[in-house]
């Protein structure tokens, strides 16, 4: 198993260096430290991954400073994950091309996680929250 924060903080490492050359987004880490089972682990990996590479991509294209939030929320039946920015939103209804990643977080967080995902979006920024059963 390994501790929720700890698996965060690794991805919030790696995924630092691919902030674009010459700007200033920061990645931080915040929550609850609960214990996961390997293969959870690993599906909240890949969501969170792809989440935070989706706003380090789209989320500040005019901006050279952002910050990009992950929160892990324990609870007594289900942990919340959040992915959040303050970049410049998008219209969750709008088609998004290039969407293959984000089919492959629903359907992670739907049929590994048994969870549900939900995105917010508006000027001040978009947030991504997943959340999925304890174990």
């Amino acid at each position: 198993s390994i501790g929720s924060l700890t698996l965060l903080e690794q991805l919030r490492k790696n995924l630092q260096s691919f902030v674009p050359e010459g700007k200033r987004i920061v990645i931080s880490v915040t929550g609850d430290g609960v214990e996961l089972s390997a293969d959870t682990a690993s599906s909240v990996s890949l969501v969170v991954n792809e989440l935070i590479t989706n706003a380090l991509e789209h989320a500040f294209p005019e901006r050279e400073r952002g910050h990009i939030t992950v929160s892990f929320c324990a609870g007594a039946l289900f942990h919340t994950v959040t992915v959040a920015d303050d970049g410049c939103g998008f219209d969750p209804s709008a088609p998004r091309s290039g969407s293959l990643g984000l089919n492959i977080v629903e359907a992670t967080v739907r049929d590994r996680l048994r969870g549900h995902l939900a995105m917010y979006s508006d000027a001040g920024g978009s947030r991504a929250t997943f959340d999925f059963k304890t174990e």
